[in-house]
């Protein structure tokens, strides 16, 4: 089927579909590479617990918490959160990858989502972007009103406890909600980076843009993953392994779609 078929059938039924006739060559290239993206972030994890890195890091959140300064706590986990960013970069690009090339019909093998570490630091660079875009909004939107608050809380001699609690939990919300659909918009910097051959601030530019245009069609399809996946984990997780690759594959071919459309 050609790409533009797909784009001329781009429907929820037609991604159902389609992605279930191709889970069948999926699967295990997907799982591989959860796989070693698993066990390449252990083996993290215990080198830097060994080296004392996580301890330091421990340690310092706890001396913030001890000042009950929010924002110190927020901003001592930034450089851990940045640096698996970049580490796992390379395998969040495989998967995409191995969805836009099942999407289009091609044959993947269990290593397709590992051969993309030649692309780690333009790959790793775009994931820090999106991280700190993301942290800064999140510093932004929910640090500074709750910083206020505390202000606020300390000169008020009879605060109003329960509008300031309904107030905090509504406006965290919607910056949680704020920060999830950035980074929706980014979703497609890291195959920009390969397919197009984009540096970084471009892919995650043109992500945005281009993404942005079709947000109402990439809310409903993260929905539907969601949905999908958790009816896979009541399945015993069983059903995992058919819903996982399926949701990879629908995401490639929505990828597909928005690319052709907006970008040349």
């Amino acid at each position: 089927m050609t790409t533009q078929t797909n784009l001329q059938k781009l429907t929820i039924r037609h991604l159902l579909r389609q992605s279930w006739h191709l889970v069948s060559g999926t699967k295990g290239a997907v799982f591989w590479l959860l796989f070693s993206a698993l066990l390449l972030l252990v083996i993290c994890q215990l080198i830097a617990a060994k080296l004392g890195f996580l301890g330091a890091a421990q340690g310092s959140t706890a001396a913030v918490s001890t000042k009950s300064s929010s924002a110190l706590q927020y901003f001592s986990s930034m450089p851990l959160y940045l640096c698996l960013s970049f580490i796992m970069a390379p395998f969040f690009a495989g998967g995409f990858m191995i969805a836009i090339q099942r999407a289009q019909g091609q044959a993947v093998s269990s290593t397709s989502g590992l051969l993309y570490f030649y692309k780690w630091l333009p790959l790793g660079v775009a994931m820090i972007l999106i991280s700190l875009f993301s942290l800064i909004i999140t510093a932004i939107l929910i640090l500074l009103p709750i910083s206020i608050l505390e202000v606020v809380h300390i000169h008020l001699s009879t605060p109003d406890y329960a509008y300031l609690a309904y107030g905090t939990i509504a406006w965290i919300a919607l910056a949680i909600i704020i920060t999830y659909v950035f980074q929706l918009l980014c979703i497609f910097a890291l195959p920009l980076v390969i397919e197009k051959e984009f540096n970084p601030l471009r892919a995650v530019w043109v992500s945005i843009r281009a993404s942005f245009k079709h947000l109402p069609l990439i809310i409903l399809l993260l929905i539907l993953s969601v949905i999908l996946n958790t009816i896979g984990m009541v399945c015993f997780l069983v059903g995992m392994l058919w819903t996982m690759p399926m949701t990879f594959i629908m995401w490639g071919m929505v990828y597909r779609y928005i690319i052709d459309h907006q970008v040349s």
